[in-house]
């Protein structure tokens, strides 16, 4: 992930042009992140619906919004990679993360309102996070729901 390289001429970055031009090289770099941004917020997407459901359900229409415009997206393949260099070494470590997959955050909501998610899930143009979208629902409607523990004194 580069950005593009500077123009041959020598053009300032003061102004909007300059802002713009700035911009513009670093475009590239935003692209490629694309689907990270819409992992991102389906992990937040996640971690707000025990919280506050209402948000959880705006935050997963710009998962939508994210993945739509993101190529290679398909929900279902994240990790999170962390890499730590020093002088003398250089450790990595890779793990599977389920909370940034759209599995986990349509398994929840679609228990919570399934026309709602049947509908957000039919909103993404990409035939891979569609799919995995469906089926997470389809899932939460076929598992059996624990019933709650009621207490008799």
């Amino acid at each position: 992930m580069q950005p593009l390289p500077a123009p041959d001429q020598d053009r300032s970055t003061s102004g909007a042009t300059g802002k713009y031009l700035v911009i513009k090289r670093l475009l590239p770099i935003f692209e490629q992140c694309a689907p990270d941004c819409a992992r991102a917020l389906t992990a937040v997407a996640t971690g707000l619906e025990p919280i506050d459901r209402v948000r959880a359900w705006e935050t997963l229409a710009e998962v939508v919004k994210a993945a739509n415009g993101a190529e290679g997206f398909t929900g279902e393949d994240s990790r999170i990679s962390a890499r730590l260099q020093t002088k003398f070494m250089v450790v990595m470590t890779d793990a599977t993360a389920e909370d940034f997959d759209l599995l986990a955050v349509f398994r929840h909501l679609a228990r919570a309102d399934l026309l709602r998610a049947i509908q957000i899930a039919k909103t993404f143009t990409g035939e891979a996070p569609r799919a995995v979208a469906t089926l997470a629902i389809a899932r939460s409607v076929l598992e059996k729901r624990k019933e709650p523990v009621v207490a008799v004194n």
